[in-house]
């Protein structure tokens, strides 16, 4: 990987992948985590002998791995490269930083480089436009055709856990999900699954069990109940069912607490209030409540703007073009943060990383031009605007 920066997946065997085979040797890697007492935790330490065919280092965590500010200690005789000599970078006891996926990492990146990839959908002839950050800027896109007029895209969603965003629509007619996996050829047959019912909203993007994979769920508003079937679960086995918010509440799943689970939210138009049921709280626990916004804004939910690994309470006013975010790691009192992003009649899009740093981008679509406006948080979401022009009026941005 560039920069001695790598990806390491969660699951039932997490590992490191390195960008090449290491020399067989004792092994002596440490994963360590700086924690909200300041203080560093060792989690794990391997001492299992790496062969030259072998590029996965696999991981046997002590504890319940938590996402963010992890990194590796690497010596220097234990990983070498088929020369002897150690990695790129490295030196005795150098450091091997990498990112641990949470739920809120889940975005539109089709070929799992960690950017965000630009990409569209047409209704009206299924068709899938796909820029994808690891081919050049004027390289034609991946265009796929996979749907049908009046099926709804999801976006943002790795249902076979390979880090990259599989291509899947809901079909609102008869409740039936179609996924064309990452993993599989690109002719394979669709994985197809019946969940739900017809007036149900459809939540892509979510992982609610914290195995790396989304699951499918549907949020029922006349009810206001969630079904979700986690992946995680046996084949077979019922869905999560529970009752939370009422009629007319929008659905805000996201990782509010940061343990790598997808939590279940609801945002109150009416009196601009969120509330959050934190996964690492008990399930009979009261949620936790927040008013921020007022009447005709929409709540942005999911993404991670200040990159401590917790999705933060963010809402869009379409009139003024201005974007309000509550930073998770400031205090709830402190004023939220304020981005004014293209005026009026922009369609903001979530959770979408384009700049690869680890927090989520401010982004606009503009239907008429089909323009994206992207400010970088990388630029502190400071200084000009980047626009982009990728579609044409009538498209849906993923």
């Amino acid at each position: 990987y560039p920069a001695n920066t790598g990806r390491m997946m969660i699951g039932d065997n997490p590992y490191l992948l390195f960008s090449r085979a290491a020399a067989p040797g004792s092994g002596n890697i440490e994963i360590r985590k700086i924690t909200d007492d300041s203080l560093v935790d060792t989690l794990d330490v391997n001492s299992a002998a790496v062969s030259f065919a072998d590029r996965r280092v696999y991981l046997l965590p002590h504890s319940p791995l938590v996402p963010g500010g992890y990194y590796v200690v690497v010596c220097n005789s234990c990983l070498q490269d088929e020369l002897g000599q150690p990695f790129d970078g490295f030196s005795d006891s150098g450091v091997f930083s990498f990112v641990v996926p949470t739920a809120i990492d889940i975005q539109a990146d089709y070929d799992g480089d960690d950017y965000a990839d630009v990409g569209i959908y047409y209704p009206i002839t299924a068709e899938w436009y796909i820029q994808q950050s690891s081919t050049s800027y004027y390289a034609d896109p991946l265009m796929r055709r996979f749907g049908w007029n009046g099926a709804i895209p999801l976006s943002a969603g790795d249902y076979d856990g390979d880090g990259k965003v599989d291509i899947a629509i809901f079909d609102p007619l008869n409740a039936r999900w179609y996924i064309q996996y990452s993993s599989r050829a690109v002719d394979a047959e669709p994985y197809i699954r019946a969940f739900g019912w017809r007036g149900v909203t459809p939540i892509s993007g979510g992982d609610y069990d914290g195995d790396g994979k989304t699951d499918i769920a549907i949020f029922d508003s006349v009810s206001a109940t969630w079904y979700i079937q986690m992946s995680g679960s046996p084949a077979g086995s019922a869905p999560y069912i529970r009752r939370f918010g009422w009629r007319g509440v929008t659905p805000v799943a996201g990782d509010y607490d940061g343990d790598g689970k997808t939590d279940i939210a609801i945002f109150d138009s009416g009196s601009a209030t969120w509330y959050i049921q934190k996964s690492s709280n008990a399930s009979n626990s009261d949620p936790y409540i927040r008013r921020f916004g007022w009447g005709g804004v929409t709540p942005v939910n999911g993404g991670d703007y200040d990159g401590d690994g917790k999705s933060d309470i963010a809402i869009h006013d379409k009139v003024s073009g201005r974007w309000y975010v509550q930073f998770s790691t400031l205090p709830p009192s402190s004023a939220p943060r304020l981005y004014i992003l293209g005026g009026s009649g922009k369609v903001p899009v979530m959770r979408n990383d384009y700049d690869g740093d680890g927090r989520t981008d401010v982004v606009v679509f503009e239907p008429d031009s089909a323009s994206w406006l992207i400010l970088y948080s990388s630029n502190e979401f400071i200084g000009t605007y980047t626009i982009r022009r990728f579609g044409w009026k009538g498209i849906i941005p993923l």
